[in-house]
C-alpha cells in the first residue's frame, strides 16, 4: 500500500512505526519518541539516529542503567520487522 512519508513527504510504501530515544543523567532522565507512517529510508535514519543516541547516552544513570536495555531492544526488534519493505515505488505503468 502506498502512501507518502510524514518524515520526508515523499509518496511511496509506509509502515507505522515508533522510535524511542533515552537519555540517562545522574538524577534525571530525559524519554522522547518519535512516530508516523515512515519510508524505508526515513525508518533507516531514524533508527540510528535514536538508537545511536541511546546506546551512548542512555546509560548514565541508576534508573537510565536498566531501561536503556529496553529501549535499545525495542527499536532494534521494531526495524528488524521493517527490513523486508521495498525501498521505493513499486508500482510502475503498463506498456501497451
Amino acid at each position: 500500500m502506498s502512501s507518502y512519508c510524514q518524515a520526508c513527504g515523499r509518496a511511496g510504501p509506509t509502515r507505522k512505526v515508533q522510535f524511542h530515544k533515552h537519555t540517562g543523567m545522574l538524577i534525571m532522565m530525559q524519554h522522547g519518541h518519535i512516530g508516523g507512517n515512515f519510508c524505508k529510508s526515513c525508518i533507516n535514519d531514524t533508527f540510528m539516529k535514536y538508537t545511536g543516541w541511546t546506546a551512548v547516552a542512555g546509560w548514565w544513570g541508576m534508573i537510565s542503567f536498566f531501561v536503556t536495555p529496553c529501549v535499545l531492544v525495542w527499536n532494534t526488534g521494531l526495524y528488524l520487522t521493517t527490513l523486508g519493505m521495498p525501498s521505493e515505488q513499486t508500482d510502475t505503468p503498463q506498456q501497451m
